[in-house]
């Protein structure tokens, strides 16, 4: 009888063990998938893990002119991290940027839209690939993924487009009018900020710019208190919340404008190189001089082609003498060098003094604002 009732007890016990070993790992699969996102349990906060691309969308042309804005839409991340890359056929990695998941929900991941732009460097013509993934924490694997295959390309008017943060602007009108005499409103592009003058007080902003969509932040300046000419603050004040309401800008004319939501042309500017010309001290102007202050391309080899904006001072011109040279933005060639040269001539045309050193403006990260020093010409 013993022998008879012990297979019967293998068989139980085997079973029992298979049970329990089934049992377990469907607890732990079920705990691995609601931790990833991929189950979640009613009334849970946590969203499957997802993430979709709706813009570019498959096969687009993009237009590498601009930066490249990438958006969709995302859910269960942690933390609501998302890597965007621009590859390029090979799978090579031209752009990487990590952005968050923009949600109203508290708890970590939750879904909402997000939002990037590329600054993509890619051979005309090119194809390639838009890639949204969210990176397993633990591993590096891809816990979700997306992509969009695109080409890659500019726009066909690239030569008529103007990049803006290369030149330095001077206001020719605010809101339809001209400044207050004697005052200077300026505007500059740096990494990330804007910046100028208001007429009393330095200013920047954080701007947002993709084609000709151009967005500040809140603009801060230094807090002094300029009585003359009279109306001064209260214009910086006007200039200042005109720049808050910009969404756009054009070059057109020569001149760069900066327009609101209801299409109101807000700020006009023209593109200048400035600065001041300084001589030794026992340098003496005649009275009949005439100052000549030139932009010059100095990557081309025909004269005619070289000289780019002039101009002159006259009416007894006095050290130091301050210039304020405006030019057209669209002659500016992004890879060829220019330079300002000053000549002081007498009534009869002959050159009294010529800035010996160079002094390059413009491209290349150079300024736009310069002092130039004068001295005799070469004999």
């Amino acid at each position: 009888m013993e022998n008879s009732k012990s297979p019967k007890k293998s068989n139980w016990i085997i079973t029992a063990i298979l049970f329990v070993a089934i049992a377990l790992t469907g607890i732990l699969a079920y705990a691995m998938l609601t931790t990833s996102g991929i189950l979640t349990t009613p009334g849970s906060t946590q969203s499957a893990v997802f993430i979709s691309i709706d813009r570019p969308a498959q096969g687009d042309n993009l237009d590498l002119t601009w930066s490249v804005n990438v958006s969709g839409q995302a859910g269960g991340l942690f933390e609501g991290v998302l890597v965007v890359q621009a590859q390029d056929a090979a799978g090579n990695i031209l752009a990487k940027e990590t952005t968050t998941i923009k949600t109203p929900e508290s708890s970590p991941g939750g879904s909402g839209p997000w939002s990037v732009n590329l600054s993509i460097n890619a051979p005309n013509g090119s194809q390639g690939q838009i890639v949204a993934f969210f990176p397993s924490p633990i591993e590096g694997s891809k816990l979700a993924e997306a992509r969009v295959m695109v080409g890659y390309g500019e726009s066909p008017f690239k030569r008529d487009l103007v990049s803006v943060e290369d030149h330095l602007w001077k206001l020719v009108t605010l809101n339809e009018r001209p400044p207050i005499d004697n005052t200077l409103l300026t505007l500059e592009f740096e990494i990330f900020q804007a910046a100028g003058f208001g007429g009393c007080n330095n200013f920047r902003s954080s701007y947002e710019r993709s084609g000709p969509a151009l967005n500040f932040g809140f603009v801060t300046s230094t807090a002094k208190e300029c009585e003359l000419p009279i109306g001064v603050m209260a214009q910086e004040s006007a200039y200042f919340n005109a720049i808050e309401q910009i969404s756009r800008f054009q070059v057109e004319n020569t001149q760069f404008s900066l327009i609101d939501n209801a299409g109101v042309e807000r700020l006009v500017y023209d593109a200048v190189v400035m600065g001041t010309i300084h001589g030794s001290d026992n340098v003496q102007i005649p009275e009949d001089a005439v100052v000549l202050i030139q932009l010059i391309d100095s990557s081309l080899n025909e004269p005619e082609s070289k000289v780019i904006a002039v101009q002159e001072i006259r009416e007894e011109p006095q050290f130091p003498a301050t210039f304020s040279l405006v030019y057209n933005p669209k002659q500016i060639i992004d890879d060829h060098t220019y330079v300002i040269e000053v000549k002081i001539e007498d009534g009869s045309g002959n050159l009294l003094f010529i800035n010996p050193g160079e002094y390059q403006v413009i491209t290349a990260e150079n300024p736009s604002l310069v002092n130039v020093v004068i001295g005799s010409p070469p004999q």
